[in-house]
């Protein structure tokens, strides 16, 4: 058994599966998208960078044939579309942006940061009120935890304030912080980790609910699913009210 294996496999509760598992079970598949990617030129020339050379990897295509079961074709063109994303935003010369993740309405949380905060947070967090989302890491050697209260954001004003392409600005930054996470602790870990939220509904009023805010919210979020492939593992909803 190998130092990754040993890490998790200790918690009788941990059912995440092995990387080196997964990785033979479709390695014909990631084969596959690999020797498409690497026949594109343009894709080709984006991943011989330097800066690039090890980040297109088997692991990081295995998410994308997860999420397209298998099938070469749709996993290959979304592959693609993402490596011309990610060179399109510079997000690989960014570096390590994980610690650049910080809560929403959390003032301690913000006395203390000292970094550099992600492009787009300090005015969604102005338009939260108290602990409206908080992220966490209860376990090294386990996976993100968001515990969001959906009635303290102020759906009104985000709408009114938050310009769409400035929302996709910061979805974009803070998905990408997400992924470094879960991506680090997957590699050394040895086992597929994905992202766990907690939404409590009990503080959201019906008059509340902003059209605007909640489309644009679903939009970019579908878009930056392509990109971001089985980031999200399970979502728990509490208090969910009767009119939802």
């Amino acid at each position: 058994m190998t130092n990754a294996q040993s890490i998790s496999s200790s918690n009788r509760y941990d059912d995440r599966p092995f990387i080196s598992d997964l990785l033979t079970k479709h390695s014909v598949a990631i084969k596959s998208v690999q020797d498409i990617i690497q026949a594109n030129d343009v894709a080709q020339g984006i991943c011989n960078k330097a800066i690039n050379s090890e980040r297109y990897d088997d692991i990081w295509i295995l998410r994308f044939v997860l999420s397209h079961k298998g099938n070469v074709k749709s996993a290959s063109k979304s592959a693609l579309k993402t490596i011309h994303f990610r060179e399109e935003k510079k997000l690989n010369e960014m570096g390590d942006m994980r610690h650049r993740i910080q809560n929403l309405g959390d003032v301690i949380d913000a006395k203390r940061f000292s970094g550099e905060s992600l492009p787009g947070w300090e005015l969604f967090n102005s338009l939260c009120g108290e602990h409206a989302a908080i992220q966490t890491i209860p376990d090294d050697n386990r996976g993100l935890v968001l515990f969001c209260d959906v009635g303290q954001i102020d759906m009104d004003r985000v709408a009114e304030e938050f310009r769409e392409e400035a929302m996709m600005e910061y979805y974009i930054h803070f998905n990408e912080a997400v992924y470094q996470v879960l991506d680090g602790i997957t590699r050394r870990t040895g086992r597929l980790t994905k992202y766990l939220k907690f939404i409590d509904m009990g503080n959201v009023q019906l008059r509340k609910m902003n059209r605007t805010y909640l489309k644009r919210d679903a939009a970019i979020s579908k878009v930056l699913e392509d990109y971001y492939p089985q980031l999200l593992g399970t979502m728990f909803v509490a208090n969910s009210p009767g009119w939802l």
